[in-house]
């Protein structure tokens, strides 16, 4: 078969070099957490999804549709009523303690039943009615303070399957000094299961997700006390299983104000005791007494998701003007196919560049090695085998490769020589 090659001249269009906002993507992701489980998002989980929509794969609300075909949501809502679902959302997000006679409830169970909602939908409408600037600051603020704590518990511990996810989001209210002893909570879990992990030993059989899993059997970690060599750098002085009684205490007190509306957001926020986090107040208790004193200065309560995000991987990709210039340089007047050195030669310009290449080394893995661009701010899609023009974002309409803020306009070459299965 013939081979067809069409032709233009080949620029880089920056007007559209705006960074994809990814801390604004992280917290909407964190929202959805929070919304849907209840409990903090884990680490791995967080990256994947903020990475999915900033490299254009999802939309936030594709997201938390996808939420749905999760695992964890059908085994926690597989066989549960829309009531029981709303129910669930409400004191999620918003803290509130209903039941299905309350009117929002049946409000939104209407809707669910009849199509006009989804349960993701649903979810979104909750996220989004709770910071309008219409709705209450409370609830906004119950968000907030849930979101912020859980972008700390992500990037400080980050395990799914600890039941520390959920009970220290069980803990956070309106009231900003819940969220700042939720999150010295974090830091006094981190401090004692990384001084255990350490004091274990690399051959104890024994992981730091093992530890977290189990971070509220008192028994487990007698046991572990027990069986278990441990050299300690500086031997404990307490059991901290024996310090943390009253967070895993269920002593929440609630009240109900339900609305007049459906569409009006119901009242009634389950309260944390001052006493849920009393242990932290015992300097002793404290594996790091640094970690301490931060608590006790109140260090916690300037944290914000602007802070904990600059804390960790997910950063903004600035690309420098001269990596743009030198690839503009590059595919000046060239064709650009399939296979093309040309687009192998801007590629490897772009991976130079040390913005680009941080983003490489904080996201690209085994696991993932078919893809370095995988959570690129503005260059997804670069992918390091080069042999595919889809891999850089080609849009045959167009007759350009748009990779979210950089466009790369040049020829494509279409060779129908192959067999097509």
């Amino acid at each position: 078969m013939a081979e067809t090659t069409t032709t233009t001249e080949a620029t880089v269009d920056t007007s559209n070099t705006t960074a994809v906002d990814t801390q604004a993507i992280q917290e909407s992701v964190a929202e959805i957490y929070v919304a849907t489980f209840g409990r903090a998002p884990d680490k791995d989980g967080l990256d994947y999804w903020t990475n999915e929509v900033v490299s254009g794969n999802l939309t936030l609300d594709g997201v938390s549709k996808s939420f749905f075909d999760q695992p964890e949501t059908k085994n926690m809502y597989g066989d549960s009523s829309n009531e029981d679902f709303i129910i669930s959302v409400y004191a999620n997000t918003l803290g509130k303690d209903v039941d299905g006679s309350d009117e929002g409830v049946q409000y939104w169970a209407s809707e669910l039943e009849s199509g006009n909602l989804s349960k993701d939908t649903f979810i979104k409408a909750i996220v989004d009615g709770a910071k309008a600037e219409t709705g209450s600051p409370e609830d906004a603020a119950l968000l907030h303070n849930k979101v912020t704590t859980g972008l700390l518990y992500a990037q400080e511990i980050g395990e799914a399957d600890s039941p520390l996810a959920k009970q220290v989001m069980e803990k956070v209210t309106s009231d900003a000094t819940t969220a700042e002893d939720a999150m010295a909570t974090v830091n006094f879990y981190k401090d004692w299961v990384d001084s255990y992990d350490t004091a274990l030993g690399d051959d104890a059989g024994v992981t730091k997700k093992d530890l977290y899993a189990h971070i509220d059997d008192d028994e487990y970690w007698n046991n572990l006390d027990q069986t278990h060599e441990l050299n300690f750098d500086t031997q404990p002085t307490v059991k901290f299983w024996e310090q943390d009684n009253s967070l895993w205490s269920n002593d929440a007190t609630s009240s109900t104000d339900t609305t007049a509306s459906g569409e009006a957001s119901v009242s009634g926020e389950a309260t944390a005791s001052a006493d849920d986090f009393a242990f932290l107040k015992n300097k002793d208790a404290w594996h790091d007494a640094s970690g301490f004193e931060k608590f006790d200065s109140h260090e916690y309560a300037d944290m914000t998701p602007d802070s904990i995000y600059k804390m960790g991987d997910l950063e903004d990709t600035n690309i420098s003007q001269d990596t743009i210039d030198s690839v503009s340089s590059v595919l000046d007047g060239k064709e650009v196919g399939q296979n093309d050195d040309v687009i192998k030669e801007a590629t490897e310009i772009l991976e130079n560049d040390s913005a680009v290449a941080d983003m490489i080394d904080n996201n690209h893995s085994d696991s993932d090695s078919a893809n370095v661009g995988n959570g690129f701010t503005g260059f997804a899609g670069f992918n390091e085998t080069h042999n595919s023009e889809t891999d850089y974002g080609y849009d045959a309409d167009s007759e350009s490769y748009d990779s979210n803020t950089i466009e790369i306009t040049g020829t494509q070459t279409t060779d129908t020589t192959a067999d097509i299965a």
